[in-house]
This record gives C-alpha cells, structure tokens and sequence, in this order.
C-alpha cells in the first residue's frame, strides 16, 4: 500500500508497490496509513507483488463543463483483487466506474485494461448497476442470454443455476423479489465470462437479509471465477466484507486506500474487521459532505 502526492497535488494509490510512501497528506489520514501497515506487516503490496496489475489508472481527469469532478486519480489494482470505493454522494465514484467500462470519455489522463488503453465497451468487461435493468418482455433464461450467440444459451443456464436461480429460467421478471431479479443481473453478467466485474452499488436497494446474502453470494462467485471486481458502495461494512482493499474518495480525489488482512468469509465481530470498520467511518465522517 502506498499513497503519494501526484504532480498536481492528488493522490496516487499505488498497490502494486512493496515500498510505503505517504507525502503531501493530512497528518491524520498519514498516521491512519502506517499505522494500519504496522498493525498489518506484510500487506503494503503483498498481493500485488503476486499479480500484475490489472487495471492502471493515470492522471485520470474528468470534467462536466465546467465542474470537475474527477482530479488527477491513478490507480493501480492486481489482477484478480477486489476493490470496493467508498465515499459520499458525488465524490465522483460512478463517473469513475463509468469511465473505467467505457460508457464516458476522460477529459484527460488513461484507463488502462490488462495493458490496453480504454477506448469504447470492453467485451472483457461487465457492470452490475443498483437497478436490475431486466427487460420485462423477456424471461429470465433470455435475459441472461441477452447479446450471447445462440450456441451460448447453455452457459446462461449454468450461471444462473449457480446464483441460485436455475429452475426460475423461464419466469417473467416481474415475479420475481428485488433480491431475486438482482441474482439474475449478476448471472447476466457472468454470462460473458468477464474479466473485470464493476459494481455500482449493485445491494443498495435490497434488505438487509438479502443484502447479506448477495454478499456472500459474490464474494464465492468472485472466488471461483477469479475476475477482478471493482465496488461502488455507501456501505463501509460491506466495503470490508468484501474488498481486499477500501478506497476512500473525496471531492474527485483518492484520500487513502485501506488493506483488509483477514480471512474470508469475515466475521463481523472479529475485533480487527470492527477496528477497520470504524477507522473507515471515522475517516468518510471527517470528510466534507
């Protein structure tokens, strides 16, 4: 882990470094960083230094008009990790994901995907939004199948056989629970054997029963498939249930990126995953609403 003072005075958060740097930041936010890589020995890079890096972000820039939002990020995650971002409301973390899935342009700076700079829709890449945006004219089975070739049609029926839903196939979605039409988005979009999963607060409207359950659900999915998972959340406990690393935003700005040292599945009352947790809401609280 390491965060360093960009040229233009943002923070880059650098995983797939060995070697902690912490410059140009708050006194509070510094001594939240080494303190955790001194509680945590061994997690500053561990796991990148194990993969390349997967996704590169660099003197990433967005503007609407002319309001910037996002400011000079870079970003580096190792294959097959899972990152969740966290922050409040229009801190910039759906443009973020937008622009990493190609559906917007930066202003300036480079999205890189697997060494590949990011120019349109990746097929390699697959979103899960808040919505299920499931089309009501057809089932459940043709959904998931939405823009595969026809000779793929069985491997739309395996994944959501594994999201739980495989006798449901030919259901409309309209009777199906939020919980339920969620599974199916997720199966949607394992369907195309992604590389990389972005998720947009995917378990934002469900309850909180079947938001415990959808997060168990993806992080074993995420396990056997391997992808590279990037998660938009308002949610600091999901962040830490599920991500390898929490990254806080503010104001279009990394402001440090957190490790998550424990075992899978986590335990709520581990007293380390409670001492995360609140370090995280101590620091999103802090922060400029």
């Amino acid at each position: 882990m390491a965060s360093k003072l960009s040229k233009n005075g943002a923070h880059a958060l650098n995983f797939s470094s060995g070697v902690l740097e912490v410059a140009g930041v708050a006194d509070s936010v510094r001594d939240s960083i080494l303190d955790a890589t001194e509680r945590f020995p061994g997690t500053s890079g561990e796991l990148a230094l194990e993969n390349p890096a997967a996704l590169q972000i660099t003197g990433l820039d967005k503007s609407f008009g002319e309001r910037e939002v996002l400011k000079d990020l870079s970003l580096s995650v190792p294959e097959g990790a899972f990152v969740a971002v966290i922050g409040h409301s229009g801190c910039g973390k759906s443009t973020l994901l937008r622009l990493i899935a190609g559906l917007d342009e930066p202003t300036s700076g480079e999205i890189a995907l697997d060494g590949e700079t990011v120019s349109g829709i990746n097929p390699q890449v697959r979103v899960m939004f808040q919505e299920a945006r499931l089309l009501p004219w057809k089932r459940v089975i043709d959904n998931v199948a939405l823009g595969l070739p026809r000779a793929a049609r069985p491997r739309a029926q395996g994944v959501l056989e594994s999201v739980g839903l495989g006798d449901r196939a030919g259901d409309w979605p309209s009777i199906l629970s939020g919980g339920q039409r969620q599974r199916v988005a997720l199966a949607r979009a394992l369907a195309g054997a992604p590389r990389f999963l972005l998720l947009d607060e995917p378990l934002g409207a469900l309850d909180a029963l079947t938001r415990l359950e959808m997060q168990a659900l993806l992080e074993s999915i995420w396990q056997e498939h391997k992808f590279t998972a990037l998660l938009i959340t308002h949610d600091v406990e999901e962040a830490v249930t599920l991500a390898d690393y929490v990254v806080v935003m503010d104001e279009g700005r990394f402001i440090v990126n957190e490790p998550v040292p424990l075992p899978r599945p986590r335990d709520h009352s581990d007293p380390q995953f409670v001492e995360i947790t609140q370090r995280l809401l101590k620091q999103v609280r802090a922060m400029k609403k």
